[in-house]
């Protein structure tokens, strides 16, 4: 019997799922100091169906199979002017025609059928080194679907997304640079849980670039989009740009892994990431830090045209980009060569004009994971613990959860609570 006729043997409730607990494949540790480490390299453990290992029945090429060629369906949309439907074609994920450079731009590109099941399927089997799959990379097809799919989602999200977790039981959780870092990725959705409608996530920039695994966190980080677009934001980091992730290891890594089509779908979907969220109307949170003109207003972020690469001046540059700084209270140089540094002044005047709290940004390596500066007005979440294999700093989170903070000596706000992680 060939696979083909196996697969249509399938029964249609199959499902590959890790269940989410604390088994011996998902152990997470506490140290004395309060951080945490995880030591499972899959995402959620414990694979079952109807109580049974999918293993016991069937031979996993032919459910690698059934997931890639006939549960997932690439399928293109057409809307009119108002972006009302019109049709849909399916599109066959063996085609080896080029449908990415046919889209009109009432066309757009959707991946049916895929779910939490996929993603755990892509992590552990066909991500993980040890994983079952002959490949360690998607289909080419499936690969350029996801992204084009998940980058029609952030074309539709304005430049500031506005959040409001006041009046529920959701904890909004900032995550600061994870550089390729793809294990410390799949040990904080462990750690600190998983993305749902009682968990809403935020990724600060900085996803690609240094750590070798950047690819796998794109593809993990816009599935989770496009399966839960309204419970996960990713903001773009300076280093989701051309000329960063060419010189930093992306580039060679996508070339290495897949080829330079998916190269430069990958950069338009960068060009289409949102810069910042706000929380609650209080918490501004963006990758890189604040303009010269601390009196710019909200509004001015939402006119900037991001649907492009960021210049070296401007308020584009500037929340990617710019660092504060504690040797002077107004504008200095940047250590980075690239544009100012800003002090506290700046941060004092920005929040009052805007009627807000705290700036929350990522950008920069923070031995704790965390710091507060400008009296506090200003955190930094840094979340790629070691640090290129080397650094030997902690990772943090930032838990946004109203009147269920934790206060200490660094946190100084009833409403958030840093966690660190190793």
């Amino acid at each position: 019997m060939t696979t083909d006729q196996l697969i249509t043997q399938i029964p249609k409730e199959l499902c590959y799922k890790k269940i989410f607990n604390n088994s011996n494949l998902n152990k997470v540790l506490v140290h004395d100091d309060g951080t945490y480490e995880c030591e499972t390299d899959f995402l959620h453990p414990n694979e079952t169906e109807k109580g049974k290992k999918i293993s016991e029945e069937l031979e996993w090429g032919i459910v690698e199979k059934y997931y890639l060629e006939e549960k997932l369906q690439i399928i293109k949309v057409v809307s009119d002017s108002k972006g009302n439907f019109v049709n849909e074609e399916i599109i066959n994920s063996n085609t080896e025609t080029a449908f990415e450079e046919n889209l009109n731009a009432n066309e757009h590109i959707e991946v049916r059928g895929l779910n939490e099941e996929f993603i755990s399927l892509m992590v552990n089997e066909i991500f993980r080194p040890y994983g079952r799959s002959s490949s360690n990379t998607l289909p080419l097809n499936i690969a350029k679907s996801i992204i084009l799919h998940a980058s029609h989602i952030f074309k539709n999200e304005p430049n500031m997304t506005h959040l409001n977790n006041e009046h529920s039981n959701q904890t909004i959780t900032v995550i600061g640079d994870v550089h390729g870092q793809f294990k410390n990725v799949k040990g904080i959705f462990h750690i600190f849980g998983k993305v749902s409608q009682e968990h809403v996530y935020i990724f600060n920039g900085d996803f690609v670039d240094r750590g070798i695994y950047s690819c796998e966190i794109t593809f993990l980080l816009y599935c989770l989009k496009i399966v839960f677009p309204k419970n996960i934001f990713i903001n773009r980091g300076n280093h989701e740009s051309l000329i960063m992730s060419t010189v930093y290891g992306f580039k060679r890594e996508t070339l290495r892994k897949y080829n330079n089509t998916l190269f430069e779908l990958f950069q338009d979907s960068f060009q289409s990431l949102p810069l910042c969220v706000c929380v609650n109307n209080d918490y501004l949170i963006m990758h890189g830090g604040l303009m010269s003109n601390p009196e710019t207003s909200l509004d001015e972020i939402l006119e900037v045209n991001r649907f492009s690469e960021p210049g070296n001046v401007g308020l584009f540059h500037d929340l990617l980009w710019t660092d504060p700084t504690d040797e002077t209270d107004d504008l200095g140089p940047s250590k980075r060569g690239l544009g100012f540094s800003f002090g506290k002044s700046i941060t004092s005047a920005f929040l009052k004009f805007n009627n807000l709290k705290k700036i929350i940004r990522s950008h920069e390596l923070k031995e704790h994971g965390i710091d507060y500066s400008h009296d506090k007005q200003l955190i930094t979440v840094f979340s790629a613990p070691n640090y290129c294999g080397f650094h030997g700093n902690k990772g943090a989170v930032l838990h946004i959860k109203p009147n269920k903070g934790v206060k200490n000596i660094l946190n100084d706000d009833a409403n958030l609570e840093f966690e660190t992680f190793i």
